[in-house]
């Protein structure tokens, strides 16, 4: 991730856990594109449930870089929406 945008300057890096949001967001989001795909293996494709589960998992494990890069950006949004007037915080380097 860039340490700041390069059209406005927006940081990007911020205090420490300033993310914790961010990977809260990321387990919610993975672990229900999980549970979605374990029923939807299990109850559409009639597979195992223990085929279905293992299926599941890789599923979501291949995409949790993805999906976290995501919810910090989503997380990134909420916070300019909540206070559109602090573009650019402090860094701390």
């Amino acid at each position: 991730m860039n340490r700041q945008c390069p059209g406005c300057g927006y940081a990007f890096y911020r205090e420490s856990g300033y993310f914790l949001g961010a990977m809260v967001l990321s387990y919610f989001a993975s672990s229900s594109l999980g549970i979605l795909l374990l029923l939807a293996l299990f109850a559409g494709f009639k597979l195992d449930i223990i085929e279905a589960a293992v299926w599941s998992v890789l599923f979501v494990a291949c995409l949790a870089p993805l999906l976290y890069r995501l919810s910090r950006l989503l997380w990134i949004q909420l916070d300019h929406a909540a206070d559109p007037s602090k573009t650019h915080p402090n860094q701390n380097d």
